[in-house]
């Protein structure tokens, strides 16, 4: 009998986006740095769409990034950043239309 391989899948507003061979993927663990806007890397000064939007901070103003995450945050409880983490079987969440997370699958085939 074939074992039931279990995945992990974060739920945001209620979107469907990937599943997870492993919990500790950069997509689904989320540790925020803090900082002054100034030095935040350029590829990250995008604000985030939830907490951000239409935001334009000073440069001393504290916000937070995660590695991966692309853009800033002006809260860290942000829900971006503190998304739920599910575990369900393979099968459920390639029926539910989740697909697998690029970052899992190098990881995997690697």
């Amino acid at each position: 009998e074939e074992e039931e391989k279990i995945v992990f899948v974060s739920v945001l507003a209620g979107k469907n986006y990937c599943y997870h061979y492993y919990d500790d993927c950069i997509h689904i663990v989320r540790n925020p740095v803090a900082m002054p806007y100034s030095a935040v890397p350029k590829s990250y000064r995008k604000g985030c769409k939830h907490c951000a939007k239409g935001v334009k901070p000073e440069p001393t103003d504290l916000v937070y990034y995660t590695k991966g995450g692309g853009k800033f945050h002006m809260d860290a409880n942000c829900s971006e950043i503190t998304r739920s983490i599910e575990s369900m079987n393979l099968e459920e969440a390639e029926n539910k239309g989740y697909r697998l997370c690029t970052t899992c699958k190098l990881r995997h085939d690697g």
